[in-house]
């Protein structure tokens, strides 16, 4: 039987501990040890803050723009006839103006935005591309500052967490991190959509005869999207002091993977807990509706809307008959969402 807290390699040379008990993971999730409470309070008052900012208000507010931009981008690809670089005519042209339609920035800095998030290897800006979108971020707050405007970025200065500096500097890095990648993910995933739909031609139609059924291609088009393992793996956290954990003393500085999805395995009332593949459609399920919802980001929200339908019908309660399986389940995945404390 495998240990509910054992040591694994979480990248070449890095060992960390994963801990897969129920209990221990629903404590640690709350336990101020493996953040230190400075960081705690720092990034609960900064998640509370994103949430007012990137609300779906604002996105609902969006939706024209989207609409108009994306059928503009379609008639030009049409007419310039084949072959076409969906790509780089439609699916990242259309996320990068979005974006700038959300942060009130000029659509012809967007060249800037490439070429400065293109100066490194794996998507990861060297300095002085890295300082350059800084300065972008900076200025513009500079500028909203002086003139508050009707988007994100005097939503985000408005909204202050913690110390003006502070807040300030957090501000400036989000900024600068939308503007290199912010419209990326988006237009992957479109570009994605588009190849799936190509090659499943009978499914384009289907499509095209019933619209209704676009929001669940969506979701299979995330779901077919191979997640980033870091996501899948579970929460990762590092002891900011010694915490024991169980028969285990976990030192301050390792690092711990804290898997969601093996404690449900070991629920007290669960015959059968959720299994990778229910993680990984509860993971692209939380990734449609933001998607859906125009964001480039996954809020714990989603994931609490979510769980209950996604889960409750892949769990297996304990001493349940058949007639009662379903509502057990649910109540069960609504307990553990009840009980565990969202991550900061």
């Amino acid at each position: 039987m495998a240990r509910l807290i054992e040591r694994f390699e979480s990248q070449p040379g890095e060992w960390a501990w994963r801990v897969t008990s129920h209990k221990d993971v629903k404590a640690l999730l709350a336990d101020e040890r493996l953040y230190g409470p400075h960081v705690m309070r720092v990034h609960t008052a900064w998640r509370k803050t994103m949430n007012k900012v990137f609300s779906s208000t604002i996105f609902d507010g969006l939706v024209p723009f989207i609409r108009d931009v994306s059928a503009a981008l379609l008639d030009e690809m049409i007419s310039a006839g084949p072959p076409a670089d969906v790509h780089e005519i439609y699916s990242t042209s259309l996320t990068a103006q979005v974006m700038c339609e959300l942060l009130s920035v000029p659509p012809g800095d967007i060249s800037l935005f490439r070429e400065w998030a293109q100066e490194g290897d794996d998507n990861t800006p060297m300095p002085d591309g890295m300082g350059k979108l800084m300065s972008y971020a900076e200025q513009l707050m500079a500028e909203r500052g002086d003139e508050p405007a009707e988007d994100a970025v005097s939503a985000l200065l408005m909204a202050r967490a913690g110390s003006e500096k502070a807040h300030a500097l957090r501000s400036a890095k989000l900024l600068a991190g939308m503007l290199a990648f912010g419209w990326q993910t988006p237009a992957a995933m479109i570009d994605s959509g588009v190849e799936l739909l190509l090659a499943n031609p009978a499914q384009r139609q289907l499509l095209d005869e019933q619209p209704a059924l676009i929001s669940r291609a969506v979701e299979e088009v995330l779901r077919l999207t191979r997640a980033p393992l870091a996501v899948e793996g579970g929460v990762h956290r590092r002891a900011y002091t010694d915490v024991e954990v169980g028969d285990v003393t976990v030192r301050a500085g390792d690092k711990v993977l804290l898997d969601i999805v093996a404690a449900t395995r070991t629920h007290e009332e669960l015959d059968l807990g959720v299994s990778t593949r229910g993680a990984v459609v509860l993971f692209r399920a939380v990734q449609c509706l933001a998607f859906l919802e125009t964001r480039n980001f996954v809020i714990p929200d989603d994931v609490k809307r979510l769980a209950v339908p996604v889960l409750a019908h892949r769990i297996v309660c304990r001493g349940l008959v058949r007639e009662g399986q379903r509502d057990r389940s649910r109540t069960v995945i609504r307990q553990i969402l009840q009980k565990t404390r969202v991550p900061a």
